[in-house]
Formats: C-alpha cells, sequence, structure tokens
C-alpha cells in the first residue's frame, strides 16, 4: 500500500509541475503579446501623429502662400489712387480745351486733348477692376500703361499754354488798327503853313 501511495503522490507531483510550467509559459506567452500589442498601439499612435502634423504643415504652406496673394492685391490697391489723381489732371485739361474755342487756328490741337480725356476714362474703368481681388495682377499691369497715357495729357496741357499766347496776338493787331485810323485821320487834315512851305504844297490843298 505505502508503494502504492507513493507512487501516486509523485504522479501528482509531476502532473501538478507540467501544469504549473504550462501554466506559466502560457502566461508569458500572453504578457509578451499584450506588450507587442501595446507596442504596436504605441506605433500606430506615432503614426497619426505623424500624419496630423504633416497635414498640419501643409495647412500652414496653403497659409503662407494665402498671405502672399493678399499682399499683391495690397500693391494693386495702392496702384489705382495713383490713376485717380491722373484723372483729376485730365479734368483740368479739359477746362483748357474750353478756352482754346475762342482761338480759331488752335482748334485742331484741343482735338489731341479730347482724346486724352476718353484715355482718363479707361483708367476709371481699371479702377473698378482692381476692386477684384481674382486676377488682380493682370488688371494692375493695365493700370500702369493707363498711367503712362496721361503724360501726353501733360503734353496738351503745354499746347494749350501756346493756346494762350495766340489769344494775346488778336489784341496786338487791334492796337494797330487803332493806329491805322490815326494815320488815315492825318492824312484828311489841311497842310499847316509850316508843311506847305517845306512841300512847297498850297496852304489849304488848291
Amino acid at each position: 500500500m505505502k508503494a502504492t501511495d507513493s507512487s501516486l503522490n509523485s504522479l501528482l507531483r509531476f502532473r501538478r509541475a507540467d501544469t504549473t510550467a504550462a501554466a506559466k509559459t502560457a502566461a508569458t506567452k500572453a504578457t509578451t503579446v499584450k506588450t507587442a500589442a501595446t507596442k504596436a498601439a504605441t506605433t500606430q499612435a506615432a503614426t497619426t501623429q505623424a500624419a496630423t502634423a504633416k497635414i498640419a504643415a501643409t495647412k500652414a504652406t496653403t497659409v503662407k502662400a494665402a498671405t502672399t496673394q493678399a499682399t499683391t492685391v495690397k500693391i494693386a490697391a495702392t496702384k489705382p489712387t495713383t490713376v485717380k489723381i491722373a484723372a483729376t489732371k485730365a479734368t483740368t485739361v479739359k477746362a483748357a480745351t474750353t478756352q482754346a474755342t475762342t482761338v480759331k487756328i488752335a482748334q485742331t490741337k484741343p482735338t489731341t486733348v479730347k482724346a486724352a480725356a476718353t484715355q482718363a476714362t479707361t483708367v476709371k474703368i481699371a479702377e473698378t477692376k482692381a476692386t477684384t481681388v481674382k486676377a488682380a495682377a493682370t488688371q494692375a499691369t493695365t493700370v500702369k500703361i493707363a498711367e503712362t497715357k496721361p503724360t501726353t495729357v501733360k503734353a496738351a496741357a503745354t499746347q494749350a499754354t501756346t493756346v494762350k499766347i495766340a489769344e494775346t496776338k488778336p489784341t496786338t493787331v487791334k492796337i494797330a488798327a487803332t493806329k491805322a485810323t490815326t494815320v488815315k485821320a492825318a492824312a484828311t487834315q489841311p497842310i499847316t503853313p509850316k508843311a506847305a512851305e517845306t512841300s512847297g504844297k498850297p496852304l489849304y490843298g488848291s
């Protein structure tokens, strides 16, 4: 009986040892799997963060590009102010055209001034276009060309000055006409005794 009990005890001990070892190994494996899963989760989280950072970087670049466009628009907004001043100058030229109407000879020159006034109207249209932000760069180029045109208006102002001088000349002609009247009156008067002696003509033209 003792021998049988001893054998049973040994068998039980052996089985318990196997079960404990198997359980221990299974627990270790489970821990390893859990650790691997944690690492995988950490890696996934890190990847997500990196992707988020990349998206944020892209957005920042877009914002930077938008800032550049806004700067361009600001420059374009400044140019129309100069054009507006040029339009005011053209108005002065129009006034000069009115003064030049009196002088017949200068009628051809004010025609150029009228063309300059039309150019100023084009500049005014360019001002309206510049308000639109889209394709402002192309429109700003048009405005720059329009700025050159008012130089012709300045030349037209010089021509108007010449017209003003021409207005003065007819006054001189009027004075000359008065002088001629005086000469005519002198011819009508009878010859004086002194003049008769010098010329040898009769005293009263007889």
